[in-house]
């Protein structure tokens, strides 16, 4: 064998004669998951007379041959003991043709070995590949690189993608084919909050304003009304801001709105048993609105202690303690120098069937008056009796 120039390959012309020649490439290094290398050899046959024998025997190498005079019987006997792969068979006419065989790699490392005995060959090119299945996510599982066999299939154990679960514990494996395709057995599923992209087939976060309460690769729920913010992967929606869900309802109910608190709490007029409070609708005024008055007593003495104890029935309401269409209210029957803290709360058709503590309120806290002292008469008593006769 002998090279070409320019890099144009290696040729042989062993006209009339059967001596055997070897061609050795270098030695090529093998990925551990490598389990097939294709090979394809692009020969042409030159014009060198009459041939003896056109076939080219290809072997694989895997170990360095000895070298010097002194190791040439050993490496004969290595050639001789190498397995035949593949047999470049005999070309008539003077065109290129393309070989093709694959083998599968015994050790980390190989060398082609060509064996001519009376052939006329030019090996202008030799390509090595291997196939595989890519790297992916899919079906909610991870899959690595993975070389394709030759035939069938090769079985690879999976573990679930991020964002997924398996529940069963079952057995998560994928099916790599020698055409490079994934077949994959997988019982992964995405996780609340997640839904299955079918394109790149991940599970990916519900888009903001929607939900996903269950495990499985369903689609994502759109909101219910006034519910929903602006995050993704929402398990449910809770209500925006000033909106509540009725007594009984769960997430999967539409939100209500409650009113905003009255405004600018005042009395107009307060006498030792009596007061009379005045207030500003609450913003934004909209038709429909009512309030409640929720009348607690204070400590004596304090002008900032927590007020718990309720008014009693003594005290009355004019027009009336609830559903109030005026924004003002005469409260009578209070105790005299007495504190008190009167709760305003701001309702609509809605407060009724959403728990009071979600209501807005005003909180306003007054002092009636102390009774005034009488004079006393300094003027003697019997000044004003008639004298008996």
């Amino acid at each position: 064998w002998s090279p070409k120039a320019a890099n144009d390959g290696c040729s042989i012309c062993n006209s009339q004669d059967t001596a055997e020649s070897w061609l050795l490439t270098k030695f090529q290094q093998v990925k551990e998951f490598i389990k097939s290398v294709h090979v394809n050899v692009k020969v042409y046959r030159p014009e060198c007379g009459l041939c003896k024998n056109q076939d080219v025997k290809v072997y694989i190498l895997y170990k360095a041959l000895p070298i010097g005079q002194e190791g040439l019987k050993e490496a004969v006997g290595i050639l001789k003991s190498l397995t035949l792969v593949a047999t470049l068979k005999a070309q008539k006419d003077l065109t290129d043709k393309i070989h093709q065989f694959h083998f599968e790699p015994m050790a980390s490392q190989f060398s082609i070995a060509f064996l001519s005995a009376g052939s006329c060959t030019l090996i202008k090119d030799i390509t090595l590949s291997y196939f595989v299945c890519d790297k992916n996510t899919g079906a909610g599982v991870n899959l690595p690189r993975t070389a394709a066999p030759d035939n069938g299939s090769q079985r690879v154990n999976l573990s679930c993608s991020e964002n997924t679960l398996n529940p069963g514990n079952e057995e998560v494996y994928g099916l790599c084919s020698s055409k490079r395709i994934w077949k994959i057995i997988s019982p992964c599923i995405c996780k609340k909050g997640y839904t299955l992209n079918t394109i790149e087939e991940v599970c990916i976060e519900c888009p903001s304003n929607t939900y996903k309460d269950t495990f499985g690769n369903g689609k994502c729920t759109i909101c219910p009304r006034n519910s929903g913010r602006n995050l993704k992967g929402q398990i449910q929606c809770l209500c925006q801001d000033g909106f509540y869900r009725f007594q009984g309802d769960n997430y999967t109910h539409s939100c209500y709105e409650v009113p905003s608190p009255v405004r600018d709490v005042k009395f107009i007029d307060k006498t030792e048993t009596s007061i009379t409070l005045l207030w500003k609708p609450p913003l934004p005024t909209k038709q429909g609105l009512l309030y409640d008055i929720k009348c607690n007593k204070c400590p004596p003495g304090s002008d900032s202690g927590s007020c718990v104890e309720p008014c009693g029935h003594q005290v009355t309401f004019k027009p009336s303690q609830n559903n109030l269409t005026y924004t003002s209210v005469n409260i009578q029957g209070l105790d005299q120098d007495m504190e008190y803290q009167f709760v305003i709360y701001s309702k609509n058709m809605n407060s009724a069937r959403i728990n009071r503590t979600n209501w807005k309120s005003a909180v306003k806290k007054i002092k009636t008056e102390a009774e005034v002292a009488k004079q006393a008469n300094s003027e003697p008593v019997n000044a004003y009796v008639a004298e008996m006769n």
